[in-house]
């Protein structure tokens, strides 16, 4: 998720993309019990969103 996260960062994918990416790997980290390293990436996603606004 990392990696494109930084891709979205670049330009090179859409929000769109980036966003069903997200919800995905969500899904999948939800079983890992990862609570805070999603919360680091929304976060993180926002960020570059209000960025690019």
């Amino acid at each position: 998720m990392k990696k494109r996260v930084e891709l979205y960062r670049k330009g090179i994918i859409d929000f769109s993309t980036i966003k069903n990416s997200f919800q995905g790997w969500q899904a999948y980290a939800r079983w890992g019990n990862m609570h805070r390293l999603r919360e680091k990436i929304k976060i993180e996603i926002i960020d570059i969103l209000w960025e690019k606004l």
